[in-house]
């Protein structure tokens, strides 16, 4: 209670980041989605080394229903100028009925704007018919439900024909560039089409070559991170004045003093 009687005092729109989802054709990168989010070793500075926020699993999913409802609430003070068709949100299912969700649809969000809200597989698990009720009033505001965090492990063991998720994100591991070709894991990313599989944490080529073998064409993580910032830096008149590190951190702000001091925000916020 103490914890989340103190993020009243702090600027979420701060500690809010994104990510982009980029799609690969024909050797161009473009952005399919930008995710946003807190993490939580961010939140954590401001509670010191004393405090754990993911040593009880329940007490963070609690937490992160508030973080929700904040993260939301934070697009408002948003410094953005260009913003994707397509943004993506880590949440909770029951946060799809909350008041902020419905205003962040329905003020926020432009016609073209699609929302694809990430759950978690624990959450689904734990209410299935709550998730299938959430999958349905997505559909009716025209936006898109994602399972987050799949190992191809899990994927194998999870029935997609009957949870029929809109998409699924595949979290790369350095060990699989070392497995033979699965026939059978090519067939379950077939069951939704290949098209609604994103390979997030890649970070390196090898993961693109291992997400290309099975037909995946969207990816994310460090590896794609740079790849955007050196098409950014490559279109930028002062790219000497600063890192790469720097735009990269920039660029991933919704606001804040280290956002503010890039010299071509315009730049800095064009997607590719």
């Amino acid at each position: 209670d103490k914890i989340i009687s103190t993020l009243d005092d702090i600027d979420m729109a701060e500690l809010v980041k994104r990510q982009s989802v980029m799609r690969v054709h024909n050797n161009e990168f473009t952005d399919l989605m930008q995710e946003f989010f807190v993490a939580v070793k961010d939140l954590s500075r401001y509670f010191g080394d004393n405090k754990d926020l993911v040593a009880n699993r329940w007490l963070f999913q609690y937490l992160t229903q508030v973080l929700d409802k904040k993260t939301l609430a934070a697009f408002a003070s948003a410094e953005i100028t260009e913003w994707p068709e397509k943004i993506s949100l880590n949440l909770n299912l029951s946060s799809v009925f909350s008041k902020e969700f419905v205003e962040f649809a329905k003020n926020f969000l432009k016609p073209a704007q699609q929302i694809i809200v990430e759950v978690q597989m624990m959450d689904i698990l734990n209410n299935l018919n709550l998730y299938h009720e959430v999958k349905d009033i997505l559909h009716k505001g025209g936006h898109k439900l994602l399972l987050d965090a799949v190992s191809p492990s899990a994927l194998r063991m999870l029935n997609l024909k009957t949870l029929q998720p809109d998409m699924v994100k595949l979290f790369w591991e350095p060990l699989l560039e070392y497995e033979a070709f699965d026939e059978k894991l090519k067939a379950i990313i077939d069951t939704i089409g290949r098209e609604n599989f994103v390979l997030a944490k890649c970070d390196s080529d090898k993961a693109l070559k291992w997400g290309v073998s099975y037909g995946i064409t969207a990816f994310q993580g460090p590896f794609m991170d740079d790849i955007e910032v050196a098409v950014v830096r490559s279109r930028c008149p002062s790219a000497g004045a600063c890192t790469a590190q720097q735009c990269l951190k920039r660029r991933r702000l919704l606001s804040g003093t280290v956002k503010a001091g890039c010299a071509h925000p315009e730049v800095l916020e064009d997607l590719l």
